[in-house]
Parts: C-alpha cells; structure tokens; sequence
C-alpha cells in the first residue's frame, strides 16, 4: 500500500511543479534554446576549402595543375553579434515562459487543494447531520407507536432523513471530484492515501498594501509580463538583423594555384561581395516590423489584464474575508451550538417537530455556506498571490 501523502498549501505546488510530465516537456524547451544561443555564436564561422586538379596529357598522367582556394564570410555589419541577440532574447522569453507554467501549475494545484479541504469539510457536516438525522426518525417512530405525534409528523422525519441522505451521497461525490482533480494536478496515483492539512486563512501582509502597490509588484514580478518584454526585445534585434542582413556578407579567399610548366605554385587573395541592387531583404523588415508592432501590441494587452486582475484579485479577497469573516464569528458559533440543542428542546417538548427539522436545515445551511466562504476566501488569497507573483503567506493550522 501507497504512503500517506500529505498536501499543503506550501508543498502542493512544489509536488505539481516536480512531478507534472507536462512541466517537465515545457522544461526542455529552455534546452532548446540554449541550443539555439549556442548555435548563434558560431554560425556561419567555418571556412570553406575549394581544390580542384586538372589532368594534363594522357589519362593516367601525374596531374600538373591545380588549384586551392580557401574561403570565408566576414558579418561585417554587426549581423553575428544580432543574431547572439535574438538567441539570448529569445532564451530569456523560453525561461520566463516555463517560470509562468510554474506559476500557473502551482496555483492550480492550491486551488485543488482548498476545494478538496472544503470538500471534505462539507461531507463530515452532511454525514454528522444524517446521523442526527437518524437517531431523530428512531425517536419519531417510538413516539409514533405511543402515540404522541401523528403520522404526518413522522412521515416528515422520514423524508427529511431521506433528503439528508442524499445530501451525503451529493457530498462524496463532491468530495471525489476535488480529489480527482487534486490527484490529477500533484500526479498523484488513485491508490495513495491523502491526508489533507486545512490550512488557516490568516490575514497576509498583501492586506497592508494599496492596490497600486500591489500592481508595481504584478508588472515586475510576473512571469507572463516578463515572457512578453523578452518578446519584444527579440523582436527588436530581428528588427536590426533584418536591416544588417540587406548589406552583405564579405568573403575573402586565399589562392594557390599552378599551372602545367610552372615550376612554383602562385598565390592570390580575392574578396566578393554580392551587391543588394535588386535584393535588400525588403521581405524580411517588413516581416520584422510587423511582428515587433505584434509583440508590443501583445505587452500591452497582457499589461491591461494585469491591471484589471489584480484590481479584481485584491477586490475579490477584500469581500471574501469580509464574508467568511462574518459567518465564522456570528453565524458558525452559534450554529454548531444550537445543533444538538435542538433535538434535546423536542425530545423535552419544548419544541415542536415541523420546528425541529426547519431550524435544523437552517443551522446546516449556515455551516455549509461558512465553508463555501472559506473556499472562496483561500481561492481569492491564492489568487492574488498569483496575480502578484509572491510566494504564499497562507499558514497551515488544524480543523477550525
């Protein structure tokens, strides 16, 4: 049998980002990259040897004349060291990338976990009130055969209890679900055990900080933003290359030769230089232009959705606390005192039985929408986290 995994909001990304198959394809792309960078600080720098030997006389005949040119192109306008800038840009966009599907990877991982705690919290509530449930049809019946309550009154208990089962049956399959979708996002195999740490939603130090501080940090933290600033730098030197690659390539090339009755061979330097009268890369700028207006155009979308999802995330997580704040100190409390102090009134008679089962589903409602609160709270902290790109300030405590 499988060991026990335990799952906290502070190790629950670090096991999506280690064992998602996913991460670790987007990984290799930084090695491709380097690759790439590698490649571009040596293209294009080996020399080119040309031989030729021309037979004189009979076939067979030792060769008399020959010819060896060894050759080389010179970037002389700069274009090996922009196509190095391209390559390194584009290695910084690769890394920013991969940094952004860890950012992603993790913040899905502790939303899966927060759903799957609420989960879990809702199923024990729904399986503590079906026990009630239960032991309040068995008093119902006993009172129904004495004859101190209709039969009306105990069919209602039988059909609460039943409404209370499925609320249980609705509550595991809930409670599956999430940790389906847990196990899916820390690669965990159904067979293992999980074991859950809820974790305590205290207030972080994000509170302190006003929403444009908060979108300082976004704009210079956040992978995507950075991924998409690389994009335009690359775009940039393509830019440059493309201009520096309508004037071209000069070639030099040393000769040796000897002709049929020479007794030395003779040597020559020649130089060629294609001239750019009809070819001046006009293709290839345009092409260049236009993806650096695409990649500034990109960085300022994704610096508008920056914008408006921190100002949300910092809203949202505002009202949520503002929520579950609420419902824990005025609604919680209360809510799980007066449970079992509802079935003692009726047993005493100071209750009646349609009394009874509504006040009960209200005290279930309550908790159940305290822990709809605290999910909401946890998934809005995260968020913001994530929206910020800083590390979590969520501390794990036992049940609350």
């Amino acid at each position: 049998m499988a060991d026990t995994l335990e799952l906290t909001l502070e190790n629950v990304g670090v096991m999506a980002v280690a064992r998602d198959p996913a991460l670790r394809a987007i990984r290799r792309e930084i090695t491709v990259a380097s690759g790439d960078l590698r490649q571009a600080r040596v293209e294009g720098l080996n020399p080119t040897l040309d031989a030729t030997v021309f037979q004189v006389g009979r076939v067979g005949a030792e060769p008399r004349e020959y010819s060896v040119a060894l050759s080389g192109r010179i970037p002389w306008a700069g274009q090996r060291e922009l196509r190095i800038d391209v390559a390194t840009a584009n290695l910084g966009r690769v890394d920013a990338l991969v940094s952004e599907a860890v950012r992603d990877a993790t913040l899905r991982a502790r939303l899966a976990l927060l759903a799957a705690v609420a989960a879990e919290r809702r199923l024990g509530l729904a399986r503590e009130i079906a026990d009630a449930s239960a032991r309040l049809q068995e008093a119902s019946q006993v009172r129904l055969e004495a004859g101190e309550i209709s039969e009306l009154e105990a069919n209602l208990t039988a059909i609460e209890h039943g409404r209370i089962r499925a609320r249980v049956i609705a509550a595991e399959r809930s409670a599956l679900e999430t940790q389906a979708a847990l196990r899916i996002a820390v690669a965990a195999p159904p067979s293992q055990p999980l074991r859950l740490v809820t974790p305590a939603l205290a207030a972080s130090a994000l509170a302190m900080l006003p929403a444009d501080s908060l979108l300082m940090l976004a704009l210079a933290r956040r992978p995507d933003v950075a991924a998409a600033r690389r994009a335009v730098e690359q775009a940039q030197s393509q830019r440059r290359l493309a201009g520096r690659e309508a004037l071209p390539e000069l070639e030099l090339r040393g000769v040796a030769a000897r002709d049929a009755g020479d007794e030395s061979a003779r040597l020559g330097v020649g130089v060629a230089l294609p001239l750019p009268l009809i070819d001046r890369n006009q293709g290839r700028r345009a092409a260049a232009d236009a993806r650096l207006d695409q990649a500034s155009d990109q960085l300022a979308r994704l610096e508008l959705v920056v914008r408006n999802e921190v100002a949300a995330s910092h809203q949202a997580w505002r009202s949520a606390i503002a929520e579950a704040d609420s419902l824990q100190a005025l609604v919680l409390a209360p809510a799980r005192e007066n449970r079992p102090l509802l079935e003692t009134a009726w047993r005493e008679g100071k209750l009646s039985l349609p009394s009874l089962l509504l006040l009960r589903n209200q005290l279930l409602d309550a908790e159940l929408d305290y822990w709809q609160a605290w999910e909401a709270r946890g998934a809005s902290l995260v968020r913001l986290e994530a929206a910020v790109a800083i590390p979590s300030a969520i501390r794990e405590e036992e049940n609350p």
